[in-house]
Order: structure tokens, then sequence, then C-alpha cells
């Protein structure tokens, strides 16, 4: 064993030093604000992108299916088209709310 001290030490023994942060100034905090901004904006187009490329891939599947088995499917009701079409709004919309509470990767203060 090294005399040297363990960088991973945890205990009461380990000497860690902890580094102060200084406080922000006001345009780094404003900075901060536009960028966590900027990129939830980014996670929401990519959350509503990924979703409506998901919704439409299983729609084709399903379409194809229905047709491979010689029964087309019926015409969908007004009410399931409009979720359709909403689903990837909301999603993208959670995927907004999750980055400017700073669940997402590069959204965190």
């Amino acid at each position: 064993m090294s005399a040297d001290p363990n960088p991973y030490s945890v205990g009461d023994s380990a000497n860690n030093h902890t580094i102060a942060e200084a406080p922000r100034t006001f345009w780094g905090s404003f900075f901060v604000v536009v960028r966590v901004g900027f990129v939830s904006i980014v996670w929401m187009i990519v959350y509503f992108f990924v979703a409506a490329f998901v919704i439409g891939f299983l729609t084709g599947i399903y379409t194809a299916v229905r047709y491979s088995v010689g029964n087309p499917p019926a015409n969908p009701s007004p009410w399931f088209s409009i979720a359709w079409m909403f689903a990837p709004q909301v999603i993208g919309l959670i995927g907004l709310v999750l980055g400017l509470l700073g669940r997402l990767p590069g959204t965190r203060r």
C-alpha cells in the first residue's frame, strides 16, 4: 500500500477539499436562463418529431397488416384522429417542461 492519501476515500480522514463556487452575476444568471430555455426548446422539437415518427410508423404497420389480411381498416372516428394529431404536440410539451425543470441533458443549472 502506498503512503499517499487515497483520493477516492470518503471517510473522516479523506481530507477532501471543496471548491467554493463564486456567486453568479446578473449576466451569468441571464445566460443560464437563456441556455436552459434554448436547449429546452430543442428538446421539445426532438420529442415532437420522434413522437410523430413513431406514431406514423406504427400507423403504417397497422394499415399494412390490415390490408395484407384482406380486411382494410375502417375510417377512424374523429376523436381518434384528434388524439392522434395532438399526441406529438403533448409529448413535445412534456419535453419542454422536463427541460425547463432541468431533467434533460443540457438543461441542468
